[in-house]
């Protein structure tokens, strides 16, 4: 899992301008000549590796908690996307410490596959 997170930690600081274009304007970037497909397709697969890895660990109801969550509340407290995305990496760190923290202090008991 640590190999999936680098992987796509790596791919996205790489290509954040890239992504960012065609996640936002695919016209503009197809004009100024970025590859469109390519990155849509590879921002797809990025995002499904990551579900899929998550799921196995969580489930599906918080993965698809983790992933709606915290980057709607970063929209709230940012106007761009570098400090958007840190204050959800942020908020999803701290959901899923206070989770664990809480399941443990409940002493709720919970298997991972």
């Amino acid at each position: 899992m640590s190999l999936l997170d680098g992987l796509v930690l790596t791919i996205t600081v790489l290509l954040f301008k890239e992504l960012q274009a065609v996640s936002f304007d695919e016209e503009f970037s197809e004009v100024v000549g970025a590859p469109v497909n390519s990155m849509f397709y590879l921002l797809m697969v990025l995002t499904a590796l990551t579900v899929v890895v998550l799921i196995r660990m969580v489930g599906v109801i918080l993965v698809i908690a983790l992933l709606t969550i915290p980057a709607a509340t970063a929209r709230q407290w940012a106007q761009n996307l570098p400090r958007m995305m840190a204050i959800g990496v942020c908020l999803s760190a701290v959901y899923a410490t206070a989770g664990l923290f809480l399941s443990w202090w409940l002493s709720i008991q919970f298997q991972v596959d």
